[in-house]
């Protein structure tokens, strides 16, 4: 009897002796801001930093700086697109200016290169830069100018650009609303009339869905869906979104009455495949956010009714798997945890990184999920509201606190964020 006592009072000596060495870790400290930028609309994550754009300025922060460094500022003019290289190159257009510039910040150059004039007469209403890109090979650039035609077509016209001079290729005009656009393609969703009103809310009827790829100074177009070839009717087109940059597509298609459908591209196929898609837990019409893996597998992500998360994978070829996330907990009685899914990336392993309300969430391949409140990363006690940007090389998260109008920025390494992570309800 003594003996079984000695032993139970030893168990639970060593189990308080181990509960006080797991409270006594000691917890990550809250992150300092390392840099701040005001007025910043739209930023991107480079090899060797962050661009930004925003009050007619174009910034940079390169890797191991402080201070944001104005590359270019127009007063009184919008910064309507830049794009970036692996080199630490950008190209930038104004919206007052009638060429677009190359910038290469280590040799302190800016390059001009005009805008191609409108190809035809009926682009009365305006010529301008849609998107640009460097070409993949480094020497060149692919620019997109678009024009309202009238009625509700808008048409894209595509060039190549030598960045060593010369006059600009062109490749090829299309009308139709956007899905997809890189330096290597773009896809295209066309309505059955041409007056027929084809956008982000609806495109119906849905005549076709088109591509352009590009090699070169060539295009190649390809029908990836030929609405009269169809005994569907579809009213509704919507981009997967995804890295940017790859060469697999991902489209949604609405079918009326309350079907969806996938329709799936990689450039270089001549056809595209579609497949039907379940509706959404509890009766919901729309994802909260749609990604396409480097890998080819579309993530679905619904809020069910209690405000949780159900993540679909649907892989190219195979079954569906579902991982399903509590909801956050509340940390306060009177806590109103936020819910929406504000954006996702993915890591060079394939591991999904989720800003769902407050919490950053790594979900696996396999299911497995873990969370950051990120309001305990700048140690807030109001609701966290910002911006995340994961860079690849070194691997991390950049965390951006809205400050009104103000964001502070702090760079968390990925083992910072891993040892910051507890396993997610």
């Amino acid at each position: 009897m003594m003996g079984s006592m000695t032993r139970r009072l030893s168990l639970i000596a060593l189990c308080l002796a181990l509960a006080t060495t797991v409270d006594a870790r000691p917890r990550p400290k809250p992150v300092k801001v390392q840099t701040s930028i005001r007025g910043a609309t739209q930023m991107a994550v480079a090899p060797w930093g962050l661009t930004a754009q925003g009050h007619g300025m174009l910034r940079i922060l390169p890797l191991g700086k402080k201070t944001w460094q104005t590359v270019r500022q127009v007063k009184g003019d919008s910064l309507y697109r830049h794009a970036h290289d692996d080199r630490g190159r950008l190209l930038a257009w104004w919206e007052k200016e009638p060429y677009f510039h190359l910038f290469d910040p280590a040799a302190k150059t800016d390059q001009t290169f005009a805008l191609p004039p409108a190809p035809g007469p009926e682009f009365k209403y305006g010529f301008r830069v849609e998107d640009l890109f460097f070409a993949p090979n480094g020497d060149g650039a692919i620019v997109y100018m678009h024009g309202f035609l009238g009625g509700r077509t808008w048409e894209v016209v595509a060039y190549h650009y030598d960045l060593a001079g010369g006059a600009p290729t062109l490749l090829f005009r299309q009308p139709g609303h956007p899905l997809h656009t890189t330096a290597r393609e773009t896809v295209r969703a066309v309505p059955k009339q041409k007056d027929d009103m084809c956008e982000h809310t609806a495109c119906d009827p849905l005549g076709a869905i088109v591509a352009w790829e590009i090699d070169g100074r060539k295009a190649t177009r390809r029908v990836l869906l030929d609405g009269s070839q169809r005994k569907e009717t579809f009213t509704r087109v919507r981009p997967v979104w995804d890295r940017g940059g790859g060469d697999r597509v991902a489209v949604l298609l609405d079918e009326r009455p309350g079907k969806r459908h996938l329709l799936r591209w990689t450039w270089g196929d001549a056809t595209a495949t579609t497949t039907v898609l379940p509706g959404g837990p509890d009766g919901a019409s729309d994802a909260e956010s749609m990604w396409l893996t480097d890998g080819g597998d579309v993530i679905e992500l619904w809020l069910t009714a209690s405000r949780g998360l159900e993540l679909r994978r649907i892989p190219p070829a195979g079954a569906t798997t579902v991982t399903t996330l509590a909801p956050h907990p509340k940390r306060t009685p009177r806590d109103h945890p936020l819910f929406a899914v504000t954006d996702v990336n993915e890591r060079a392993n394939g591991d999904l990184l989720v800003h769902w309300g407050e919490y950053l969430v790594l979900v696996t391949p396999g299911g497995a999920a873990r969370h950051l409140d990120l309001r305990a990363v700048f140690n807030r006690k109001t609701e966290f509201t910002g911006r995340l940007l994961h860079a690849r090389s070194p691997e991390g998260t950049w965390v951006g606190l809205d400050r009104g109008g103000t964001l502070d920025f702090a760079f968390l390494p990925q083992a910072d964020l891993d040892a910051r992570m507890t396993p997610a309800p």
